[in-house]
């Protein structure tokens, strides 16, 4: 039995391992590791992450537009394993590549779900209201969250090292945005 929330089906959990969600997952995966590869190589100059970041704001744009996270939910796995590829790729230490992989899933799902659930489904971006949602959810909420999620490691964090209580900038900075596709390092 098949539900429709918010305009879309729901995969049941019978359904979730068929071999097109795992493919799918797969290809999914290795189509993040490329873009964000990409990015990392052509953008990363002498600082330590890119500076743009194409991938979260790809994923965000199919997953709005198709809604295959509701039919295949293996899909954030995909995700995260192509980004913590791509950051292990590019020599970032592991523990540092899982956290910025863990980060890239969780800005992705909460702009997702949040624009779904303030727009009724599908959103409209031609629509004025849907648009501001949407930057809302992927360009504020979802990117302080994620922002946050990198933050958590004072080791990796630059204003870790000269603040003594981190934890009161962390909801201000922007670690990687889906609207904006790009990086900010304090």
């Amino acid at each position: 039995m098949q539900q429709l929330v918010s305009r879309f089906p729901v995969a049941e959990s019978r359904t979730v391992l068929r071999a097109s969600n795992i493919a799918a997952t797969f290809a999914v995966g290795v189509a993040f590791c490329i873009l964000a590869l990409g990015c990392i190589v052509i953008t990363r100059y002498d600082g330590p992450i890119a500076t743009i970041w194409i991938p979260n704001a790809v994923v965000a744009a199919f997953l709005l537009h198709t809604a295959q996270d509701r039919q295949n939910p293996l899909l954030l796995i995909g995700m995260f394993a192509g980004s913590a590829g791509a950051n292990t790729l590019a020599e970032f230490p592991t523990h540092h590549a899982f956290l910025f992989a863990l980060a890239n899933v969780i800005e992705i799902a909460i702009a997702v779900r949040l624009t779904r659930h303030w727009c009724g489904g599908r959103p409209k971006m031609d629509e004025l209201d849907h648009l501001a949602r949407f930057i809302l959810a992927g360009g504020i909420i979802a990117s302080a969250s994620s922002g946050w999620c990198c933050q958590t490691n004072r080791n990796l964090s630059p204003i870790g090292a000269r603040y003594p209580f981190p934890e009161l900038v962390q909801a201000m900075r922007f670690c990687h945005s889906a609207s904006a596709a790009e990086r900010a390092v304090l």
